[in-house]
């Protein structure tokens, strides 16, 4: 379950890219490796197990009170929903899915 544990902007884009590549309920082994690739933490095993025992509210409530407590700026919101865009060009299935949880995220970040 996720906690409070979870603190670097690193650690919160990772739980961030996973939820969005589970929109369509199914993590794609290009989705993993997407996320796999960018990131500086070795904690994914360990992020990837929190976020498959985490409830969507869960998820939500610790992404958007990190990014509060982080004071991510504008320009970080930014190049995370573009890493976010990037990850879901890999698989165009569900794409309705996806976009609705593009923008429910943005109304919540922003």
């Amino acid at each position: 379950m996720i906690n409070e544990n979870i603190c670097s902007k690193d650690e919160i884009r990772v739980l961030t890219l996973l939820y969005c590549a589970n929109a369509d309920f199914e993590i794609t082994h290009s989705e993993f490796e997407f996320i796999e690739a960018g990131i500086r933490t070795k904690n994914l095993n360990k992020l990837f197990e929190k976020f498959c025992t985490s409830n969507d509210y869960q998820i939500i409530s610790k992404i958007q009170s990190s990014i509060k407590k982080l004071n991510y700026s504008k320009e970080d919101k930014e190049i995370l929903f573009e890493e976010i865009s990037n990850m879901f060009r890999l698989d165009s299935s569900n794409y309705i899915l996806k976009l609705n949880l593009f923008r429910g995220l943005k109304r919540i970040l922003y």
